[in-house]
């Protein structure tokens, strides 16, 4: 469901804006779901290092310091590309 939820989002937001920020964001949660091998809903340490630009950003983009990132704080992994 929560998958179908996001793909729905991500769809609308495609065809309503065609905006390139979108598109990478887009990109960005289903390589979150990717990288988020044990299905826990969080990226650890271990496992960003599957992902370069990611491990370099790991740090910055913990914003809660809990040593994990949500997708939400994964989110700003775009931004950050830009």
């Amino acid at each position: 469901m929560k998958k179908a939820l996001l793909l729905a989002t991500v769809s609308i937001a495609l065809c309503t804006s065609g905006s390139y920020a979108f598109e990478q964001l887009a990109e960005a949660e289903l390589t979150f779901q990717a990288i988020d091998l044990n299905t826990d809903g969080f990226i650890s340490a271990e496992e960003a290092v599957s992902n370069e630009t990611l491990m370099n950003q790991f740090s910055t983009l913990d914003t809660d310091k809990d040593g994990m990132l949500n997708e939400t704080e994964f989110s700003f992994l775009a931004e950050t590309a830009n």
